[in-house]
């Protein structure tokens, strides 16, 4: 049986429902708040370096400063992105922990005082 699809949040609704996650849990907010504003912080940085491909294409005079190009763009691209990945899953790591640190009781059993 097909799940039903959720509904999208109304816009009026996102900013209760961001205030509501703040109030319950600040510290989980905060590091949500990290990994997406390293997300864009990527995301912009990579957008100002696409940019600038066109340009270096038009001035190209043979297919060999061509294939330069792209291939500097590539390398560039590939390398960034692969770190930028990186910083970004630790950040959703330590955001996770953060997060799973509110529903963590602080109680542990022994489980050598069970009987037999």
């Amino acid at each position: 049986m097909a799940r039903p699809k959720p509904k999208p949040m109304d816009q009026a609704a996102a900013p209760a429902a961001w205030a509501s996650m703040m109030v319950m849990n600040p510290a989980a907010t905060a590091a949500w708040q990290d990994v997406m504003s390293e997300s864009l912080a990527f995301l912009n940085g990579r957008f100002e370096e696409d940019q600038k491909i066109p340009g270096r294409l038009m001035a190209c005079r043979t297919p060999v400063e061509v294939m330069e190009v792209q291939t500097d763009f590539a390398s560039k691209a590939f390398k960034e992105y692969s770190e930028g990945a990186m910083q970004i899953a630790q950040l959703m790591a330590k955001a996770t922990e953060t997060t799973a640190k509110e529903f963590m009781s602080g109680h542990s059993r022994a489980y050598d005082d069970v009987p037999i």
